[in-house]
């Protein structure tokens, strides 16, 4: 069987914003945020994983006849 391999789970100790209960947070990865329940008073909120790391990017794409090597004859 071929395919994309499956995404890895990443998990993280959390706090409840309900009730102030810790428990064990589960994220995919790629997502920065995701669902959670709180297995003490069952509030489900979205929580960010706190170790997602973002960092915006910016790609200049300029026309071949500006890169250097492809100038006009």
């Amino acid at each position: 069987m071929t395919g994309a391999p499956a995404p890895m789970r990443l998990t993280a100790e959390i706090t409840c914003p309900s009730c102030g209960c810790t428990f064990t947070g589960r994220w995919t990865e790629g997502r920065e945020t995701a669902a959670q329940r709180c297995g003490s008073c069952g509030h489900v909120f979205d929580a960010t994983w706190p170790g997602f790391t973002f960092e915006p990017q910016t790609v200049i794409i300029s026309p071949s006849a500006e890169e250097p090597g492809h100038g006009a004859a």
